[in-house]
């Protein structure tokens, strides 16, 4: 019985942990996003593709964080592409 109950207040401080990581990476990365479309023929939008690459790196390293240390799944992931400044990434 407390084991349950220990692991559906695991489930809920995770799934809550991830919900706000969310929300704090979205938000600004919207607006960012926003603006550099607004900046679309401007020096600034360099500027936002970089803002854009951190916002993105932290969501991510959160979510590792997270993955590593609250849940037993373990990920092996083989050949990673190079950082671009100028091209797409899709994250899943």
């Amino acid at each position: 019985m407390m084991s349950k109950l220990v692991a559906w207040l695991r489930i809920a401080v995770a799934t809550t942990l991830l919900s706000l990581n969310c929300v704090v990476h979205i938000l600004p990365l919207l607006a960012v996003a926003l603006l550099k479309i607004v900046l679309q023929k401007t020096p600034l939008k360099s500027l936002c593709d970089r803002v854009l690459m951190l916002i993105t790196g932290s969501w991510i390293q959160v979510n590792n964080w997270m993955f590593d240390n609250l849940t037993s799944t373990k990920m092996t992931i083989t050949g990673q592409p190079d950082a671009m400044m100028d091209g797409h990434f899709m994250v899943l």
